[in-house]
């Protein structure tokens, strides 16, 4: 360690005071002969000069020539250019873990006493980063390495240099080093030889040339089924032909060969409007099929004719062409005919009906409703189906057969009614002044 003059016993009254250019005192001459008060040269003096021109020579790894230093040639001058020039900066791994790096002074080199901006560092590290690392450099602190969370940035055996940030407190790489390229790390390559691109040798990487070379040298045969090679592409009225065994087909080839009534192809899905308004040309699967059937027709829920002097299905949709209505043992309290009326947002119609009914040459017919049955008594049950459709507008016709106490003669009947709107809704009831005891009746709508 160097002396210091001012606090230093043996100088004590022999040295000038501190300075600006001199903040440690200097040397002064004796006042007079005799007077022993100017600076000493003594032992602690010389070897502090001594010291620092031999770690100045150990440091830069200098032995002594044993000739006096010259103005030209001095070996303390080219000490301090080998130390300025990156001598100092080489430093010795000492027990580093994972991710956590440290180093020490390298053999006779001297280490600074404090972290500061600027300062380097240098040194082969054995092992190579998995993530974010550390430096801790001549055991003046553990910090950061800007940079280091990439893994493989600091690779295994190679020589990395650090500069300190004081601004950041940490250390960061003063060079880019990249690693060689793998699978998950970008890097450098080496490049092949024409031989190692003929054999395919692994980690080695042709130019375009080379890549040029092999495929024109490489002789390709004709594809088939069973030999692998090159095929000429099929145009689209060879594609529609569907009879070439030697070409291949695109995408867009495919996606031009479309079914037809004479030629297999592909076809476009419907969507449920294109299946509800028959798109020609679209085709739709079995869900939306059997949802458009199921849609076209409908069964309400039945209803039990057991009480009552009218039951009613409200609430049909629009658009309806047919309506199928299903007696199941209907009878009446007292004497007196079956009717279906319609209706729409008006309400149930009951007049302007033209209907009729007969059987076994009695015949009966209705304005109010379109009547069903003919002169029917209170035992009387009916079973059967009548069926009204609407011709064109408003207007609706009916049929029906209905059976009677499982008799072989049936009743008959048919009708015309337009209304006055959209129907909406269908009931049945009767004449006379009985009610409905026994049986159910329901609908189908499409």
């Amino acid at each position: 360690m160097a002396i210091n003059l001012i606090t230093n016993p043996s100088f004590a009254g022999r040295i000038t005071g501190v300075s600006p250019d001199y903040p440690y005192g200097s040397s002064q001459n004796q006042t007079a002969p005799g007077a022993f008060d100017g600076t000493p040269w003594i032992e602690i003096r010389s070897n502090d000069i001594f010291g620092m021109q031999q770690s100045l020579l150990a440091s830069a790894a200098i032995v002594p020539s044993g000739t006096a230093d010259t103005s030209p040639v001095s070996q303390y001058v080219q000490a301090i250019v080998e130390i300025a020039a990156g001598r100092a900066i080489t430093a010795t791994e000492g027990a580093s873990a994972a991710n956590a790096y440290v180093v020490d002074v390298s053999t006779d080199q001297q280490a600074p006493q404090t972290l500061f901006d600027g300062l380097r560092v240098e040194a082969v590290l054995a092992a190579a980063n998995t993530g974010a690392a550390t430096l801790d450099a001549y055991g003046l602190g553990v910090k950061t390495i800007t940079g280091s969370a990439t893994v493989g940035i600091i690779v295994a055996g190679a020589k990395r240099e650090f500069k300190f940030n004081a601004v950041s407190d940490e250390w960061e790489f003063t060079t880019q080093v990249i690693p060689d390229a793998s699978e998950t790390v970008k890097g450098i390559v080496e490049a092949a030889t024409t031989a190692e691109m003929n054999a395919g040798t692994a980690n080695k990487f042709p130019d375009a040339a080379k890549v040029k070379a092999y495929a024109d040298s490489v002789s390709v045969p004709d594809a088939s089924e069973t030999v692998k090679g090159i095929v000429e592409l099929a145009t689209n009225a060879e594609t529609n032909t569907g009879t070439d065994t030697t070409r291949a087909i695109t995408p867009a080839n495919l996606s031009n060969r479309t079914a037809t009534e004479t030629r297999t192809g592909i076809v476009e899905l419907a969507t449920t409007a294109e299946m509800n308004a028959g798109t020609a040309n679209k085709f739709p699967d079995a869900a939306k099929v059997k949802a458009y059937a199921d849609a076209l027709l409908t069964r309400a829920t039945a209803i039990a004719t057991t009480s009552g002097t009218a039951h009613a299905f409200t609430g049909l949709d629009a658009g309806l062409n047919r309506i199928t209505v299903m007696l199941d043992g209907v009878s009446l309290s007292a004497n007196g005919d079956l009717l279906i009326q319609l209706g729409d947002a008006g309400g149930f119609e009951t007049t302007g009906y033209v209907s009729g009914a007969g059987r076994g040459g009695t015949s009966t017919t209705s304005t109010t409703g379109f009547i069903i049955t003919v002169s029917s008594v209170a035992v009387n049950a009916f079973s059967g189906v009548i069926i009204f459709t609407r011709i064109d507008g408003d207007t609706w016709v009916s049929n029906g057969n209905l059976d009677v106490n499982a008799n072989v003669d049936p009743y008959v009947s048919a009708g015309t009614k337009t209304l006055t709107a959209e129907l909406t809704q269908i009931q049945i009831t009767r004449t006379g002044v009985g009610t409905f005891d026994l049986g159910k009746v329901n609908i189908f709508t499409e």
